[in-house]
């Protein structure tokens, strides 16, 4: 495929794609969704180039664009035009990118829309009124970029990773509608799967996790707007029950909170993992009271191992949780989301349910069913 100068495509027999993205990887949420994606196709007989600061991938062109690790702002402007300057030089078939992170490309990947996000949360974050400012500015910055890349006459499809996501797009940014396709993000099935109760049993004791409460676990960063307060707050609601938090944020806040809500003993900040699996099929319900996602890659990969879904009702996991049946929808407080754990610890029949329900809708998310639906995207675009 060979881009011309008015943004047209041509197609040859040879399916290429460039693909550029800040990072390329299997940490975090946005950048393992590339590379699972990325990497099938590969395999398929895609010629992939990538253009990243960081690509863990074999068996692509990978140009690296280094930038500094701070601030991110910076580091998210010194990208955009190091990329475009890349993608504008030579000949590189179909271009794409995570959002606006590279400028102007064909295909862009909708995994946040910062538009919806500064009109639902972003006036609340920061902490003070320099840092509630300071957050306004980054998120103007973030949406004219968007806006820019979204109503470029270069962009011909953009995928979305949600139904709510793909409203969001065409809402806030004037996308037509014919050309937004929903791809929901997926999972890998072979490291995200039910465990049985003797594989609990030994994940907990090979975790050093209590054996006996009901544990939720929470898995992400950004812990202010995934709502992490409100899953530590709703501990004393439901007592034996514990918490385990996965990934990265302001560990000493929240123990602190952890401590005043007298539940310190019952809830465990275990960090950053490269198998977030072995914590999710040693736990029993996935709570995560976020404020937005486009559809939470950590939700995904909950469900897959067989959690009940305590969620607040955000783009992605309402058309993956049916309420009362694999999950439960709650609003963002933590007497509601207390309420829920309670019914969950107090009927075992009813949390196996559940857990069968949420596992059999994981498994139809498979990276290889995504990846094929990808290249479809990528493919038809003419």
């Amino acid at each position: 495929m060979t881009p011309e100068n008015n943004g047209t495509i041509v197609h040859s027999n040879v399916m290429r794609l460039t693909f550029a993205a800040h990072g390329i990887h299997r940490s975090g949420g946005m950048e393992k969704a590339a590379c699972e994606v990325l990497h099938r196709m590969s395999n398929s007989g895609w010629d992939i180039s990538v253009i990243a600061n960081r690509c863990d991938l074999e068996g692509v062109h990978f140009e690296r664009v280094a930038l500094p690790k701070r601030p991110a702002v910076l580091a998210c402007m010194l990208f955009e035009l190091k990329a475009q300057r890349l993608l504008t030089s030579r000949d590189l078939g179909l271009t794409a990118s995570i959002g606006a992170a590279a400028g102007p490309v064909h295909v862009v990947t909708a995994q946040f829309c910062h538009a919806a996000f500064s009109a639902k949360v972003a006036p609340s974050r920061g902490r003070g009124y320099l840092g509630r400012e300071i957050q306004k500015m980054v998120q103007t910055k973030f949406c004219y970029d968007e806006r820019r890349v979204y109503r470029h006459s270069k962009l011909r499809r953009v995928i979305a990773v949600s139904k709510g996501t793909a409203s969001e797009i065409a809402e806030f940014y004037g996308v037509n509608p014919s050309i937004i396709r929903v791809v929901p993000n997926g999972v890998d099935t072979n490291c995200f799967r039910p465990a049985s109760g003797d594989e609990r049993t030994q994940l907990r004791a090979r975790l050093n996790l209590p054996s006996d409460l009901m544990l939720g676990c929470f898995v992400g960063g950004d812990w202010g707007r995934k709502g992490l307060s409100d899953a530590i707050e709703a501990l004393p609601f439901a007592s034996d029950t514990g918490l385990i938090v996965v990934g990265r944020g302001d560990e000493t806040h929240y123990r602190e909170l952890a401590k005043n809500c007298d539940v310190a003993n019952r809830v465990w900040f275990v960090g950053s993992t490269r198998q977030p699996q072995d914590y999710l099929r040693a736990c029993d319900v996935y709570v995560f009271p976020s404020r937005y996602e486009a559809f939470s890659l950590s939700c995904i990969e909950a469900a897959a191992c067989g959690l009940p879904l305590v969620v607040t009702a955000i783009n992605g996991v309402t058309e993956l949780v049916e309420d009362g049946i694999d999950g439960y929808f709650v609003e963002p407080q933590a007497q509601a989301i207390g309420a829920r754990l309670v019914m969950l610890r107090d009927d075992q029949s009813l949390r196996m349910r559940m857990s069968n329900a949420i596992a059999a809708k994981g498994a139809m998310h498979d990276w290889d069913t995504i990846a094929i639906e990808y290249a479809k995207a990528y493919a038809a675009i003419n």
